[in-house]
């Protein structure tokens, strides 16, 4: 409930600021933004059983080579998804923008390269 409220607040704070152009832009980041995080969490998913294995064997090093590997899938992943994202932004979001409106593209590939900066950053240390 409480990512929905903050997406109405949030949406609430770009009409103030600017126009229905502005929450249709972060609408389209936002439905990428879920498929990005679909993947990651796929990587994350898959590492999780392999580590809690070893570790339950008491395999160490190999608690450690499962994180790692993990941590390299997720960050070259993110360089290729930000590379996607940034390099082809306009296809990307044009199928999105069924009116083809040139408001919502400008602020949709301003947009686009600044919130996917977030890619490169892990959910959770510990």
């Amino acid at each position: 409930m409480s990512t929905g409220i903050s997406i109405f607040v949030f949406n609430l704070v770009l009409l103030q600021l600017s126009d229905n152009y502005a929450v249709a832009a972060y609408g389209v980041i936002a439905n990428i933004a879920v498929v990005v995080l679909a993947l990651s969490n796929g990587i994350a998913l898959g590492v999780q059983p392999i580590a809690s294995r070893e570790y339950g064997s008491h395999n160490w090093d190999h608690v450690k080579e499962a994180i790692f590997l993990g941590l390299k899938v997720a960050l070259g992943l993110a360089c290729i998804l930000y590379f996607v994202l940034v390099f082809f932004k306009y296809p990307i979001i044009s199928a999105f923008d069924h009116d083809h409106s040139l408001a919502l593209l400008k602020i949709a590939t301003n947009g686009l390269p600044l919130y996917f900066l977030s890619v490169f950053l892990p959910a959770k240390i510990y």
